[in-house]
């Protein structure tokens, strides 16, 4: 519960890397983009592996849904102890 209770809150302030660029404190989580080996025939008809960048969508769409889950668990929980 630490470490989610962490990222959650974090995820307010987003954390500020080189360059004025911001990051996601989820994407240690939920990583968005890896490097990926795609492996294709090449031209004398041998196995050739291309490395890359793949976007892992699926992982964007699962970051949203887990901080809307934990905000509505906490909301409950407040709103339980208040009644």
């Amino acid at each position: 519960m630490g470490v989610s209770l962490y990222q959650s809150i974090s995820v307010l302030v987003p954390i500020r890397a080189e360059r004025n660029v911001v990051v996601s404190p989820f994407c240690r989580t939920f990583p968005t983009e890896v490097s990926c080996t795609v492996p294709n025939v090449g031209a004398a008809g041998l196995e050739q592996n291309h490395n890359g960048m793949c976007v892992l969508s699926q992982n964007i769409i699962n970051e949203k849904i887990y901080l809307l889950l934990w905000w509505y668990l906490v909301t409950l929980i407040i709103v339980r102890d208040m009644f």
